[in-house]
């Protein structure tokens, strides 16, 4: 992941759109994988090891996007503002998602936590307008700012946990499908 970070700089505008939708793509499945591996590892240094890749996955994905929102106005670029516009509403969609898993348990962890659960949250929604509006590259610059404001929320959120001897968990209450307890993880704060 992170060689394919270094090099998507490096690539011709024609070739770079495409390459950059396939790595967005399989940064999000290595993402999705990470996250069920989080789940079910134990051991701190195996579950640092598993937040260390997630975040190298989320930094690769985020860049393929950069390199999608760069190419956009290439004469010779192949990607629509549709597809960069769908990528970045994915992307948003995601983020919300893990706010929304952690804020059931941000509110008990510190009170840091829901400050920066909630920064979090209203860096999505002007991701969203950005995006809504075609202003991709601030919508891009929001989703970076939520990621790392989730990965504080994440850190906060375990460090608080450690103190109380408990593994802190996030409980992901969607009314389709029944309640389900989510272990958190720190993640690595590097980017």
């Amino acid at each position: 992941i992170n060689t394919v970070n270094q090099y998507m700089d490096n690539i011709q505008p024609a070739v770079a759109a495409q390459v950059a939708k396939i790595v967005d793509a399989k940064s999000e499945e290595h993402e999705q994988i990470l996250n069920k591996v989080a789940l079910t590892t134990v051991g701190a240094e195996a579950k640092n090891m598993v937040q260390e890749a997630k975040t190298a996955a989320e930094n690769t994905g985020v860049k393929a996007v950069e390199v999608m929102i760069v190419t956009l106005n290439a004469a010779s670029s192949t990607v629509s503002t549709a597809e960069v516009k769908n990528t970045l509403d994915s992307k948003i969609s995601n983020i919300e998602k893990r706010v929304e898993e952690l804020s059931g348990i941000a509110a008990a962890a510190s009170t840091s936590t829901p400050v920066k659960a909630t920064e979090a949250k209203t860096a999505i929604d002007e991701a969203k307008a950005l995006s809504s509006s075609g202003d991709f590259s601030l919508a891009l610059d929001k989703i970076k700012e939520s990621t790392e404001l989730v990965r504080a929320v994440v850190a906060l959120t375990v460090e608080a946990g450690s103190a109380n001897s408990s593994t802190p968990t996030a409980v992901s209450n969607n009314s389709s499908t029944p309640q389900t307890t989510i272990k958190v993880q720190a993640q690595s704060a590097g980017g």
